[in-house]
């Protein structure tokens, strides 16, 4: 094989590594010594709640029926106030201590989702089967979130101090 080939081939494949493996957080970060990484803030309901999640950037979240109409396929879209980061699994976040404080079913709140009839470009577009949902929010420092959630559909906020910056994470919570 011609050595330029190769050579070029090595550049190639170099600048793709290093253009994937851009990190989101610093993995030593411990937090700040008075500040927690996750707190459970509320318990909140939203009207007519839809889970998302976007084939361009990733998710999950959680909004209203109604701001779907708002989405035109941009970023920003996700950093609005009322569009919320979903999860299932609120014992990943909390501490050691904090853990048997909350008795949060294992599955996602217990809730259940059915593909909705509502059809938008580069999204998913989920329903909670059971209409009687309200979720439990927690705000969690963006380094933590990213090393607790680095998979390739995580959502990457892109922030620019990313240990000074808390998310709003939403657990749902369904009665059956």
């Amino acid at each position: 094989m011609n050595i330029k080939l190769r050579v070029f081939g090595a550049i190639v494949l170099a600048i793709t590594l290093a253009g994937c493996s851009r990190v989101w957080y610093d993995y030593d970060y411990k937090g700040e010594s008075n500040f927690k990484n996750f707190y459970v803030v509320d318990t909140i309901k939203i009207e007519d709640p839809v889970r998302i999640y976007s084939h361009k950037f990733g998710g999950p979240f959680v909004i209203s029926r109604k701001l779907l109409k708002e989405y035109k396929g941009k970023i920003e879209f996700f950093s609005r106030p009322d569009v919320f980061i979903l999860d299932g699994d609120l014992h990943r976040y909390l501490s050691s201590e904090d853990s048997p404080r909350y008795s949060y079913p294992e599955r996602s709140g217990g809730c259940d989702f059915i593909r909705s009839e509502v059809i938008i470009k580069d999204l998913e577009v989920s329903e909670f089967e059971n209409k009687s949902v309200s979720f439990l929010l927690g705000l969690i420092n963006a380094n933590f979130y990213y090393r607790k959630s680095d998979s390739y559909s995580s959502f990457a906020y892109g922030e620019k101090n990313e240990k000074k910056s808390y998310y709003k994470l939403l657990f749902p919570l369904c009665d059956n």
